[in-house]
């Protein structure tokens, strides 16, 4: 990846020293869009994990069985469904009463 001349000369004269996030963020700013996503992309790798925690694994599986649960209550109709747009004409309802209009 090329730098533009602002990271050269930066890193030629600050070699040793530590940039702000503000800093880092407006050098960032000045790369092209391809190298901006290039980068982007890097410091996502760099937070990704391969595997994901056993506390991600629980609470993973514990949604999965909350949504089999409730498809189960909508399929045997143990749930009364709602149209979209009485509750949208509801919500309406109740935010223009607070409102006062």
């Amino acid at each position: 990846m090329l730098l533009p001349d602002v990271f050269l000369r930066q890193s030629r004269y600050n070699f040793h020293m530590q940039h702000s996030f503000e800093e880092v963020k407006q050098l960032a700013h000045q790369l092209p869009e391809e190298q901006r996503i290039q980068l982007a992309d890097s410091l996502y790798e760099s937070l990704a994990y391969d595997e994901p925690e056993e506390d991600e694994r629980e609470v993973s599986a514990a949604w999965e069985a909350e949504i089999a649960r409730r498809l189960d209550e909508m399929d045997s109709r143990a749930v009364k469904m709602i149209p979209l747009a009485e509750v949208q004409a509801e919500m309406a309802a109740l935010k223009k009463a607070r409102l006062g209009g």
